[in-house]
């Protein structure tokens, strides 16, 4: 039987067994890749892995797995120091959400890394083997929304259209590290439900610090209220700043409410902001977004509401970097802003 070689003729891919050379960008070939550091960001995987190990040196009910990407998700550190806490199962994530299944069952907190465009192959085992027992975990959602250079397979546009519909799972959506820190903490504390937080491919601002805070369970954020607010913003995740900063800097009249749990709603905050027109910014798939979990809530309970809808229509993105695709999806935040002046304009006739 012959063995797959990743890397022939190339010594340092040869002899690469963590998957640094996995899925590099241009680098010296002389001297191999070297790794960047970068005291103000860094990944958001990064980030995610060292608040798990954060806690993991607190806690001993704490594990984690990966399928193959111990590289890719930033595990090192901790498969370093917790070897016997730290799973890799290879390429085989429907092992892994098997395993995550096992250990939760056994009395442990398992934290599974999975990527996003992979995910659907664990997706049985989450639906039968986790979330009908509602089995405590903790599973991370890597490279979430479109991931440039990474390709047109490797999108992770789906998720959410997946997971939403199976009872009982919590989907979290962080805008920043510390929120993440308090996402984390509310699975690992709670150990209610399983629950799923996404985050990008993008790089994070890093705050040097752990927080050991916990956030309600479905509480959404209103994190800019302008007082001539004329229009309602919803988004999450990465969207969530680079829209407060662009109202900031073009003075628009919006609230933006940080929608941080896509799963269970937050009903108060739906009702309370039903009263103006709603744009739900996603850059993810319409189909099955938040904005049509949101759009059932308001139909089921009888609330006219006027919304708009911004996301990725019913199709497979190509390959491009993310600014290109994000123009050629129309999900750009020129398109937020075009769609705001639209319904201004649509108010001021009436």
């Amino acid at each position: 039987m012959s063995l797959l070689k990743k890397g022939k003729g190339y010594e340092p891919a040869e002899n690469d067994h963590s998957g640094v050379y996995h899925s590099v960008a241009p680098f010296d070939i002389s001297n191999g890749v070297q790794k960047v550091v970068d005291d103000e960001k860094h990944s958001w995987s990064q980030s995610v892995s060292e608040h798990i190990e954060y806690l993991m040196s607190k806690n001993d009910d704490i594990c984690v797995i990966t399928p193959a990407m111990i590289t890719g998700s930033r595990l090192q550190n901790i498969f370093k120091k917790y070897p016997e806490r730290s799973f890799d199962v290879g390429i085989a994530e429907e092992h892994a959400m098997t395993l995550a299944a096992g250990l939760s069952q056994g009395g442990e907190f398992p934290f599974l890394s999975v990527y996003s465009s992979f995910f659907q192959r664990a997706y049985d085992q989450l639906n039968h083997d986790i979330a009908r027992m509602k089995l405590p975990c903790l599973i991370g959602i890597d490279r979430a929304g479109l991931v440039g250079g990474d390709g047109a397979t490797h999108h992770g546009v789906f998720d959410i259209g997946l997971i939403a519909p199976i009872p009982g799972v919590v989907i979290m959506a962080p805008k920043d590290e510390v929120e993440a820190q308090k996402l984390i903490n509310t699975a690992y504390y709670n150990k209610d439900n399983p629950y799923v937080m996404r985050y990008s491919k993008n790089k994070v601002v890093n705050t040097h610090q752990h927080t050991d805070e916990t956030i309600k369970l479905g509480q959404w954020e209103l994190i800019k209220e302008a007082n001539d607010a004329m229009i309602n913003v919803v988004t999450y995740g990465d969207n969530v700043n680079v829209v407060v900063e662009m109202a900031e800097e073009d003075h628009l009249p919006i609230n933006i409410i940080n929608a941080r749990f896509i799963k269970p709603l937050d009903r108060e905050m739906l009702n309370r902001i039903s009263d103006k027109p709603i744009i739900v910014y996603e850059t993810d798939l319409i189909n099955g977004s938040l904005g049509s979990i949101m759009s059932l809530y308001y139909e089921k309970n009888h609330i006219d509401v006027d919304m708009s809808f911004i996301g990725i229509e019913d199709h497979y993105v190509t390959f491009g970097d993310n600014e290109s695709l994000y123009k050629q999806e129309h999900i750009s935040l020129n398109d937020l802003k075009n769609k705001i002046e639209e319904i201004k304009h649509e108010k001021r006739k009436n």
